[in-house]
C-alpha cells in the first residue's frame, strides 16, 4: 500500500499518467521555469491534449508568451490545445497565433447562446449613480449578487449595504480573505439560496470564474465584457425564471484596476455595450476583439478585425 501510494505521488508530480488534473498556474510555471524539478514533467505533455478552462481569466500582460508557447507545443511536440469559456477571445487574432489551425467544438455557438439565454440586462449610468444609491436600491431585493471592480469598493459598498439592508444577511467576498475564510462564505451562500432565504453579497471579480451560485439578481460594475458576461453567468444559472435581470452600473465614486490593458479593455467593451438591451450577435465580438484592441496600442504588429468567438475551440498540429 505504501508502495502504491508512494507510485502514484511520483506519477502526480511528474505528469506520468494517463490523465492528470492541474492548475494553470502550475502548467505555465512548469513551461517557462528554468529548474530541473519543474522541467522534468515537460517531457509528457509531448502527444498530449491540454485542456485549458476558463481562458478568458488568462492574464493579459503575460498573453504574448503563454500563447507562444502553447503554439511551441502544438508545431513541435504534436499536442493539441483545447481552449473552454464561456466568452471565448479569439487569440488567433494575435501574432502569436497567426496561421495556426483551430477547429471549433461547436459549430454554431451564436444560435446555442440564443436558445440558452437566461438573463435580460439593464443599465444605471450617469453622475447620479454611487455605491450608495446602488446599494439602497439593492436592498429592495431579497437575494443579490453585487461586483465591483477592487477589494476597497468591495467593502466599502458592503458597510453601505449593511446600513440598508435589515431583512436577511450580508456577505462579503474578496481577495483580502483567506481561501478557507472564502469557502465557508461560499458554502453559507449556497445553504441559504438553496433554502430561499433572503441573502446579499458583495464581491469581486473572484467569484465569476468557477464558483457555482444562482441569483436572479445580478449588479456588476462597468467591467470588461467578458467580466459583464461571467458575471451574468452567477444570474438564473439554473434556468429557473423565465430570465433574470443583470443591472450594469457605472459609479461616480467607484474604482477600477490601473493597468493599461483593463483601462483598453473597457474602452473597447464601450464600443458594443450601453445603456440599452444587449445585442447577444454585439456582446458576443466584444469578447472576441479584445486581445486584438488590447495589444495593437502596444505595437505588436497584431491583425485587424476578429475572428468567430467559439464557446470551446481547439488548435490542432
Amino acid at each position: 500500500m505504501r508502495q502504491r501510494a508512494r507510485t502514484a505521488k511520483l506519477a502526480a508530480e511528474n505528469w506520468d499518467a494517463p490523465f492528470v488534473v492541474t492548475t494553470t498556474v502550475r502548467l505555465f510555471e512548469s513551461l517557462f521555469s528554468h529548474k530541473p524539478s519543474q522541467m522534468w514533467r515537460l517531457h509528457n505533455l509531448a502527444s498530449s491534449v491540454i485542456v485549458l478552462d476558463e481562458v478568458q481569466a488568462l492574464p493579459d500582460r503575460l498573453l504574448a508568451p503563454i500563447l507562444s508557447g502553447l503554439r511551441g507545443l502544438v508545431d513541435h511536440f504534436g499536442a493539441t490545445v483545447l481552449l473552454v469559456s464561456a466568452t471565448q477571445p479569439s487569440f488567433w487574432e494575435l501574432s502569436a497565433w497567426k496561421g495556426l489551425e483551430r477547429k471549433a467544438v461547436i459549430d454554431d455557438p451564436a444560435a446555442l447562446f440564443d436558445a440558452l439565454r437566461r438573463v435580460e440586462y439593464e443599465w444605471r449610468t450617469g453622475q447620479g449613480v454611487t455605491l450608495e444609491s446602488i446599494a439602497r436600491e439593492v436592498a429592495t431585493h431579497p437575494q443579490v449578487l453585487t461586483v465591483v471592480g477592487t477589494t476597497r469598493d468591495a467593502a466599502r459598498f458592503h458597510r453601505h449595504l449593511q446600513a440598508a439592508f435589515a431583512h436577511g444577511v450580508v456577505l462579503h467576498l474578496s481577495t483580502r480573505m483567506t481561501g478557507a475564510h472564502r469557502r465557508e462564505v461560499i458554502a453559507q451562500i449556497r445553504e441559504l439560496l438553496g433554502r430561499g432565504e433572503p441573502v446579499q453579497v458583495v464581491s469581486t471579480s473572484l467569484i465569476e470564474a468557477g464558483v457555482d451560485v444562482d441569483f436572479p439578481r445580478v449588479y456588476r460594475a462597468w467591467a470588461p465584457p467578458e467580466s459583464l458576461q461571467q458575471a451574468a453567468g452567477r444570474c438564473n444559472r439554473e434556468g429557473r425564471l423565465p430570465f433574470g435581470t443583470v443591472i450594469v452600473f457605472d459609479p461616480a465614486d467607484g474604482g477600477r484596476p490601473c493597468s493599461a490593458e483593463y483601462r483598453t479593455a473597457v474602452q473597447t467593451g464601450e464600443q458594443f455595450f450601453g445603456p440599452h438591451p444587449l445585442c447577444a450577435g454585439r456582446s458576443r465580438r466584444a469578447t472576441s476583439v479584445l486581445p486584438a484592441a488590447i495589444f495593437v496600442p502596444a505595437g505588436r504588429g497584431l491583425g485587424s478585425g476578429a475572428g468567430s468567438a467559439h464557446p470551446e475551440a481547439a488548435a490542432r498540429p
